[in-house]
C-alpha cells in the first residue's frame, strides 16, 4: 500500500497535476521512512516559517498577508485572505482583520479582533504587541504597558517591541521609574557609565559627591525600555532619535546629543526635524549657541521653511544665554541678527545697552535713533530718549581749552 501511495505521488508530480505549492503534508497519511524527496515536497507548502498558533491550508497565502500587514499595506492583506478557497484559522483570520483595522485607523474593530484572537490562543506573542499598538495609539497608555509586558514574557524581544512599551511609558510619566542608588564597587572595577544595563536596569545619573553610588533606573522604565530597543537594533534611527529626546527630558544633554547626532542621517524628514529641534534643546542647555541656531534653522527648514520671526526670537534667546554666560561679543552678535531679521523697537534698545557696555556709544546712538522710528510706544520711547541722552554726552566732542 505504501509503495502504491509513493508511485501516487510521483506520478501526479511528473504531469504537473499537483505541485510542492498545493500538495500539504497532512493530505496523505505517510508513514515513518518517507523519503527526502517527499519530506520536501511536504515542507514546500509554506514558503515560510509557520508562525506560532497558525493552522491553515495555505500557509504560504496567509504568510503572504502578514507580509503585506508589514509592509503597511492594508488592502492587499485584506484582498489576499478573501480569496476564493483560502482555509484560514480563526486565531490568523481575527489577527489579520485586527492589523488590517488598525492600519486602516479603526481603533475598535482593531481591538475586538484581536481580543477574539488571544481568546483563542493566548501564546501568541505577537497578538499581545498588535493590542498593546491599538491601546497606545488610543491613548491608553496603561493597558498597552501591560500588553507589551505579557508579549515580552512570552518570547518576543523586538525592536519595535521595546521601543512602543518606552513610548506608552514615557506618556504615563515613567521615563526614569522608581530609581535605586547602588554602589557599583560591589559588581564593577570602574564606575558604569550613564546609559549602561546594570543591577537590574540601567544607570540614570552619577551621584555628586558620591564615586561610589550610581542612580540606577529600573527595567519598567522609558529609559531602560527605549536602550532595549536599541541593544535589540543597533541601526534604528528612531529609537536613537527618542532615546535622545528621553535623555535631554532628563537634562542629559550629553548623552542626547551623542546618540541623535549618530543617527540624524538615516532619519526620514520629518524625524530628522524633530531631531533638530533636541539637538538645538541640548546644544543651548550645553552653551553650543552656535550649533543651537543652526539646529533651530535646520528644523524650520525641515517643518516648512524658515519663519523670520521665530528665528530673531531663537537668536534673542542665545543673546540671553551669551550675556548669562558673560559672553559680550557673542551677545552682539545675536542681537543684531535678531534685530535685522525682525526690526522692533525693544531690540534695537537691546542691542544699544549691549554696545554701550562695550564701550560702542556712536553704534548705540545709530540704534537708538533708528528707533524712534519704528513707532515705539510711549514707554519705549522714554527708555530710548533717557538712553540717547547718555550717548550724545559719551559721543560728545570734548570743547578746547581756553
Amino acid at each position: 500500500m505504501d509503495r502504491a501511495i509513493r508511485i501516487l505521488i510521483s506520478a501526479l508530480f511528473c504531469t504537473g497535476i499537483v505541485s510542492t505549492e498545493t500538495l500539504r503534508a497532512d493530505d496523505l497519511d505517510l508513514p515513518d521512512g518517507t523519503s527526502s524527496v517527499e519530506k520536501t515536497a511536504q515542507s514546500q507548502d509554506t514558503g515560510s516559517a509557520r508562525q506560532p498558533g497558525r493552522n491553515d491550508s495555505r500557509t504560504g497565502s496567509v504568510s503572504r498577508a502578514y507580509e503585506a500587514l508589514d509592509r503597511g499595506e492594508a488592502d492587499a492583506a485584506a484582498a489576499i485572505i478573501s480569496e476564493r478557497g483560502l482555509s484560514v484559522s480563526a486565531v490568523d483570520r481575527h489577527t489579520i482583520e485586527g492589523r488590517i483595522s488598525f492600519l486602516k485607523g479603526r481603533l475598535s474593530p482593531a481591538r475586538r479582533s484581536l481580543q477574539s484572537a488571544i481568546k483563542l490562543d493566548a501564546r501568541r506573542a505577537d497578538n499581545h504587541y498588535w493590542l498593546g499598538r491599538v491601546y497606545q495609539s488610543d491613548g491608553a497608555h496603561a493597558l498597552a504597558v501591560s500588553s507589551f509586558q505579557r508579549a515580552y514574557s512570552l518570547g518576543l524581544d523586538s525592536c519595535d517591541l521595546h521601543l512602543n512599551w518606552a513610548r506608552s511609558l514615557d506618556a504615563s510619566d515613567v521615563v526614569l521609574g522608581e530609581v535605586r542608588q547602588e554602589r557599583w564597587n560591589t559588581e564593577f572595577t570602574v564606575t558604569p557609565s550613564i546609559g549602561q544595563f546594570a543591577f537590574d536596569g540601567i544607570v540614570a545619573q552619577h551621584v555628586r559627591g558620591r564615586p561610589d553610588v550610581v542612580i540606577v533606573a529600573p527595567q519598567r522604565s522609558a529609559i531602560y525600555q527605549i536602550h532595549r530597543a536599541i541593544a535589540a537594533d543597533p541601526n534604528r534611527a528612531d529609537a536613537k532619535c527618542f532615546a535622545g529626546a528621553l535623555w535631554a527630558k532628563l537634562n542629559q544633554h550629553r548623552m542626547s546629543v551623542e546618540l541623535i547626532e549618530s543617527a540624524l542621517r538615516a532619519l526620514k524628514p520629518t524625524d530628522r526635524a524633530r531631531g533638530h529641534e533636541i539637538l538645538a534643546t541640548s546644544s543651548l542647555a550645553l552653551g553650543r549657541l552656535d550649533r543651537y541656531i543652526e539646529h533651530t534653522k535646520e528644523h524650520m527648514r525641515l517643518s516648512g521653511g524658515i519663519d523670520t520671526g521665530r528665528l530673531a526670537a531663537a537668536y534673542d534667546v542665545a543673546a540671553d544665554e551669551a550675556s548669562a554666560r558673560g559672553q559680550l561679543k557673542k551677545q552682539i552678535g545675536y542681537l543684531t541678527f535678531a534685530a535685522e531679521l525682525d526690526t522692533t523697537p525693544q531690540r534695537l534698545i537691546r542691542l544699544a545697552d549691549a554696545l554701550l557696555l562695550a564701550q560702542r556709544a556712536e553704534d548705540a546712538h545709530r540704534y537708538l535713533t533708528d528707533a524712534l522710528e519704528k513707532r515705539p510706544s510711549r514707554a519705549e520711547r522714554a527708555e530710548i530718549n533717557q538712553r540717547l541722552a547718555r550717548t550724545s554726552f559719551l559721543t560728545a566732542p570734548e570743547s578746547s581749552p581756553p
